[in-house]
């Protein structure tokens, strides 16, 4: 019997009684979940759960859950040491069946009450510089300009009442944002959606409110909102709002406070209709104001009536948004612009954002008070007070017209200065944004009036040499037609003292000539001492001239290199000087020079000089012979090396047959004869080997006494002391036998 039993036992039938028991308690199970979670052990048993899994901790008073009739929350707090929330009730008729599938969210109608956060963030610190590289193109499919506003199947209305949040960071005061109050309304099936949001913003002492609200409707769902037939309306305000805690919800590290200063108002109103957006913008904060209104479609941004724009830059956000520029903003700058046209392209450009430019339209006008300029160690500060420049293009990347005025001035400098520009520049741009070396050009007029000379001289460490040239203050004019940074470049300057016209020709960073340069430049004690010095060690005291020295330097093989400037660089084949008469202070090497020629001078001397001709090559200027008459009196010549570059003399100062003859009765010297006496040393300070000069001319002076009592003898023994190496004893007219020669006859004429 008991073997009956078990042959009649069947597993596929116990399995089905099993599976028809547990399914009911399994789906009473899934039925009640939501009110076993709402009960105070299964709310603590959710809340154990969740706490596990992430930093900080959840805790909430009551929890009320259901599957079709929506969900209640009071008394919720989530605290993680940076973050506290709390809030006092939740409400929403969403129900936990559409949370949990996600296929529709249907909030009906819900309410949050009594929010209170507080956001704990660390101190700013200053981060490396991250290297910048191009976005890549959006891909096709991509770019269709639409934007997601809320997941497609949201609808309903939600409402937050009461809600306030403190941002607080230690190294500033905390800003607080409250009675915040927001309202979302969805209806899919009407394609309408409605926001508003209003409340107070405060940090220490400043205080406001903002007001934001809009309108949408007539699209084809919340997540695919498409500019193209959809209709909407926005308006926001913002009073007084501190700019510090838009900062802190942006994370944009100080920027709207260094723009716009510590509090902004602001009015804006969007409209989009059939594909256009019309947007109005008004600003107004200490350190900005703008107002302006243009409209955005698929296509592009367009500026619908001339823009006024007034800000104050200031040092810091100057280093904020221009952190590879080669110089600084020393101080806070007022800069206004009128912008008459503007329109930006949308479509069609690479992820470069120069490539937007490439077909901008612009016509602008910069005005800039109190600009002040300085590279990072201070050397160099120029102040542009004021500036204006223009701008304008219909298409940017391809052609701009650029005009720009401002005075100059820099610390000690004299006068203030005015520079002009005027200029077209073509072909900037290629279509992806990237500058089009092969085929730019610039064609420009500028000019300089009243720049400080010791200011340049200060800005390309030249060491007053200009200024010895040209005076304090001088007046260029400049023009160029360049194309790929090579053309012919003209310059006329004007100074105090001088005035040059420069054809030069700029190519691959170095300049050329395409005729001479000409010059006049008037004696100065200041132009002998820096300038002329490098041409005649007598120079170095000249005061004064009857007409200014002209100089004219060759085209050929003329070379003056731009990047990297040297003297030992610069070619010059060939310059010609013309000095004339010069008035020279009795000092330097005139004076030793009058005291050796048996003279007396005053405090001055004049010299007349003839023409020079010299050369410059690696830094080593080579002189050809130039006659000096001295007090109308003496014949002197100069002729040698001066290596600029090291400062080193190696010229040669010649006393002739006439003046020997004047100063020291040496009147048989031959027609040709000159005394060479070396000067080295440099240039501030030469030497001359006057005492090699002095027994020079007392082996002159013996010889004539010899010639006196013996004829020949002198010439002999002269021969005989001073032979070069190259002579030849064995030869007739040597030394010996001139001197065997002029005995004999000596004896002869004692016989007679």
């Amino acid at each position: 019997m008991a073997e009956n039993r078990q042959k009649g036992f069947s597993f596929p039938g116990f399995f089905l009684f099993a599976l028809i028991i547990l399914i009911p308690v399994i789906s009473i199970i899934i039925i009640k979940a939501p009110a076993i979670l709402s009960s105070g052990k299964g709310k603590d048993f959710l809340l154990n759960t969740i706490n596990k899994k992430i930093p900080g901790s959840i805790s909430i008073e009551s929890l009320n859950l259901s599957w079709k009739s929506g969900l209640e929350i009071t008394g919720f707090s989530l605290k993680d040491g940076e973050t506290s929330i709390v809030f006092g009730s939740l409400k929403t008729e969403l129900s936990l069946l559409d949370l949990i599938s996600a296929k529709k969210l249907d909030f009906g109608k819900t309410q949050m009450r009594d929010i209170y956060a507080k956001i704990y963030l660390d101190a700013i610190k200053d981060l490396p510089e991250k290297e910048v590289t191009a976005v890549k193109s959006p891909e096709p499919e991509k770019a269709s300009g639409r934007f997601i506003i809320l997941p497609r199947v949201f609808s309903g209305e939600i409402e937050i009442e009461n809600a306030n949040i403190m941002i607080s960071r230690p190294d500033i005061k905390p800003a607080r944002f409250t009675e915040i109050s927001m309202k979302l309304f969805a209806k899919p099936e009407h394609k309408i959606f409605s926001f508003s949001t209003k409340g107070k913003a405060s940090q220490d002492k400043l205080s406001g409110f903002f007001d934001v609200k809009g309108m949408m409707e007539n699209f084809k769902d919340i997540m695919d909102f498409d500019p193209s037939g959809a209709k909407a309306e926005i308006n926001a305000t913002l009073k007084s709002v501190p700019t510090e805690g838009i900062d802190f919800l942006l994370k944009t590290d100080g920027l709207f406070e260094a723009a716009f200063g510590n509090n902004l108002n602001l009015e804006t109103s969007i409209s989009t209709d059939a594909g256009t957006a019309n947007i109005s913008l008004k600003a107004d904060s200490p350190n900005f104001s703008a107002d302006l209104t243009m409209d955005v479609t698929d296509e592009s941004i367009r500026l619908l009536k001339e823009a006024n724009i007034k800000c104050s830059v200031s040092p810091v956000l100057f280093k904020k948004i221009a952190k590879t520029a080669p110089f600084r903003l020393k101080n806070k700058t007022g800069v206004e612009a009128t912008i008459t046209k503007l329109e930006i392209p949308v479509r069609g450009h690479t992820g470069n954002p120069l490539s937007i430019l490439y077909d901008t339209k612009l016509n602008a006008e910069i005005r800039a008070a109190g600009l002040s300029l300085a590279d990072a160690n201070d050397k160099y500060a120029l102040t542009l007070d004021p500036l204006r420049l223009a701008v304008s293009g219909e298409q940017l990347g391809k052609k701009i017209i650029i005009t720009a005025a401002c005075r100059l001035s820099g610390p000690g400098s004299l006068d203030k200065g005015e520079i002009s520009f005027d200029g077209v520049a073509n072909n900037i741009l290629k279509p992806e944004g990237l500058f089009n070396k092969e085929s730019f050009s610039i064609k420009f007029n500028s000019g300089i009036e009243g720049v400080s000379v010791r200011e340049l001289d200060r800005l390309f460490g030249t060491d007053r040499f200009l200024a010895a040239v040209m005076g304090e203050t001088l007046n260029i004019k400049a023009s160029a037609d360049l194309r790929d940074m090579k053309g012919p470049v003209n310059l006329s300057i004007e100074g105090i003292n001088a005035n040059a016209v420069i054809p030069a020709y700029l190519n691959e960073g170095y300049l050329s000539l395409h005729d001479d340069i000409r010059a006049e430049i008037k004696v100065t004690p200041d132009l002998g001492r820096i300038v002329l010095k490098n041409i005649n060690p007598l120079l170095i005291t000249a005061v004064s001239a009857k007409k200014p020295v002209s100089v004219n330097i060759s085209r050929d093989e003329f070379y003056l290199p731009l990047k990297n400037f040297s003297i030992s660089n610069v070619t010059v084949k060939e310059a010609a000087v013309e000095l004339g008469e010069i008035t020279l202070d009795n000092g330097g090497i005139l004076s030793p020079l009058v005291a050796f020629l048996k003279s007396t001078s005053g405090q001055n001397t004049t010299a007349r000089f003839t023409p020079l001709k010299a050369s410059l090559r690696k830094g080593t200027a080579r002189y050809s012979r130039m006659d000096t008459i001295i007090a109308n009196s003496f014949h002197t010549v100069t002729w040698g090396t001066i290596d600029i570059s090291n400062d080193k003399l190696d010229i040669i100062l010649g006393l002739t047959s006439d003046t020997l003859d004047k100063v020291f009765d040496l009147e048989d010297l031959p027609e040709d004869y000159i005394l060479e006496i070396p000067i080295r040393g440099s240039t501030a300070n030469p030497k001359v080997d006057w005492s090699k000069a002095a027994a020079k001319i007392g082996t002159l002076f013996l010889k004539k006494k010899i010639d006196e009592k013996v004829p020949g003898l002198g010439t002999a023994i002269d021969g005989l002391f001073n032979k070069s190496d190259k002579d030849d004893d064995s030869e007739d007219n040597s030394p010996g036998s001139i001197l065997i020669d002029s005995l004999n006859k000596w004896l002869e004429d004692q016989g007679d």
